[in-house]
């Protein structure tokens, strides 16, 4: 246990440090890091599912004809209501935050001659992220056959469907997890800036103090167990898609 809470606060650090580098360079900062980290991990993950697909491509039909018959079985039906009015719309918000209002603070940012562009750039997120992505996840997992272990966590799933292509495959998805968090983790304090600068003035003071409290907020959140993570995060979307 001591060595496990010394490597998730080591990592807690390293990450802050590097959070730190780049939000102290504002949002100009921030884009430049996001818009690169982004695509990259969107590629490299795409990439992966699609070898694994094509190593797994004999068992791909079958896989398809058990999603299509499973969906729409009494339990399929049952457990899909219950899963959309739950924990799909949870997941949802987690993924691409649709809905919650956070985006709006992203795109006004951008210099663009024709606003209602920007409204069809915002509109392909979920679409690439829930739809897209999130469908390759899943025909990964079923093709795999790992569905059927028994295990309920995501990540632990889809690590098992990576290594069945070969024993160090999994080093990439772990790869993509790390970008998709760091980024996650700048792009939301831009938000955070931004709401700290509308309730309480937007002076230096404001930024940097919010920054800081954003840099050893990582620390802390690193020693928290990823559950009690999730259940916050899932409390603070429900708060504020409420009033959206």
């Amino acid at each position: 246990a001591s060595a496990w809470e010394h490597g998730t606060g080591t990592v807690g650090v390293v990450v802050a440090v590097l959070t730190a580098a780049v939000i102290l360079g504002g949002v100009k900062s921030i884009a430049r890091w996001t818009s690169a980290l982004t695509p990259a991990m969107a590629v490299l993950y795409t990439a992966c599912i699609l070898l694994i697909l094509v190593v797994n491509v004999t068992a791909l039909p079958q896989a398809l004809g058990q999603i299509v018959t499973g969906a729409f079985t009494a339990d399929g039906v049952t457990g899909g209501i219950i899963g959309v009015a739950v924990i799909g719309i949870q997941r949802a918000l987690f993924s691409n935050a649709a809905g919650v209002g956070s985006a709006g603070m992203a795109h006004s940012a951008s210099k663009t001659s024709e606003p209602a562009t920007e409204g069809f750039t915002a509109m392909w997120e979920p679409l690439i992220d829930s739809v897209g992505i999130c469908m390759l996840t899943a025909l990964a997992i079923v093709v795999t056959g790992v569905h059927t272990s028994g295990a309920e966590d995501g990540v632990a799933l889809t690590a098992s469907a990576f290594a069945t292509v070969t024993a160090w495959f999994p080093i990439l998805l772990t790869i993509a997890v790390a970008l998709f968090g760091f980024s996650t983790i700048l792009a939301y304090s831009y938000y955070g800036e931004l709401n700290a600068m509308y309730l309480f003035g937007n002076r230096a003071r404001v930024r940097t103090t919010f920054r800081l409290a954003w840099v050893l907020a990582i620390v802390v959140g690193a020693a928290i167990s990823l559950d009690s993570v999730i259940a916050f995060s899932d409390a603070m979307f429900f708060l504020m898609a409420v009033p959206n």
